[in-house]
């Protein structure tokens, strides 16, 4: 990203170099090296402003995974869903109207702030396509996009890294949530363990479906529905089922995952 957008220019206002005869590019070599930067290969009086456009959708990119983040926490600290809370210092203010408050605030600021910047990136596709490769129409946009589009994430990460420092999460919670459907989320898996035993998948469904359903009406909890039900508990024992509603039993590669993004997350960073 750097070699493609950190470039510099000394080529005339043409781009041919011609003032400076056949060292031009010699020339250009020696300053961008001065000034840290990287020399154009070809340019026209400006630089191509893909570079620019491409640097702004990096950012743009980067503000909307802050804010899919951002509104992920913002959902889960609903109050009918309670399972994290962004850190809360004592003596902070919540919510204006209503003391017992706690309001995801810096969430809400990501969120905010990344419109903003996404809206940045329009302008900066509208800055490629310039009058006869050399206009300046994208000079005056550009002296604001760019600034504040590096700005503005940068608050957002400086957000997001207090966010998630200090993350709140409610483990009672989440049981408590994943025990609303009264164990008819392991519907899937009991399917599968069906099947295994032998019995055709589409009377396993209805058989799953059927007694779903009532135990909906009943208001009862499909374990036990399950277990009560001859048809299926000839193929699955009370243990088996019990070992299905087992939400640890449904980890899978989830550890590994996590391992595996950490150690790439470290390794970019020590990059």
């Amino acid at each position: 990203m750097k070699g493609r957008v950190l470039v510099c220019k000394t080529l005339g206002v043409v781009g041919t170099g011609s003032l400076m005869g056949s060292r031009a590019l010699e020339v250009q070599a020696l300053v961008a090296k001065k000034l840290n930067l990287y020399p154009i290969d070809a340019a026209t009086q400006v630089v191509s402003r893909e570079r620019h456009a491409e640097f702004i959708f990096c950012l743009a990119l980067i503000a909307s995974t802050l804010d899919k983040i951002a509104v992920e926490i913002r959902n889960l600290q609903r109050t009918e869903i309670g399972e994290v809370a962004e850190p809360f210092k004592e003596g902070q203010m919540g919510s204006s109207a209503v003391p017992v408050k706690r309001n995801p605030i810096k969430s809400e600021r990501i969120s905010s702030l990344a419109r903003i910047l996404k809206g940045m990136l329009n302008v900066s596709l509208e800055n490629i396509a310039l009058w006869h490769e050399r206009d300046l129409s994208n000079s005056a946009n550009e002296r604001f996009t760019i600034p504040m589009a590096v700005i503005l994430l940068d608050e957002m990460l400086n957000s997001m890294t207090k966010v998630l420092s200090g993350l709140k999460i409610y483990d009672k919670r989440i049981a408590e949530n994943l025990e609303l459907t009264k164990g008819q989320i392991y519907a899937e898996f009991v399917l599968d363990a069906l099947v295994k035993k032998g019995m055709p998948r589409f009377d396993a469904y209805r058989a799953l479906q059927q007694t779903a359903f009532g135990a909906e009406e009943k208001s009862i909890h499909f374990l036990d529905a399950l277990s009560s039900d001859k048809e299926i508990s000839s193929k699955l024992s009370r243990e088996e089922l019990k070992a299905i509603f087992n939400p640890k039993n449904h980890l899978a590669a989830s550890a590994q995952i996590i391992d595996s993004v950490t150690k790439m997350v470290k390794e970019v960073c020590r990059a």
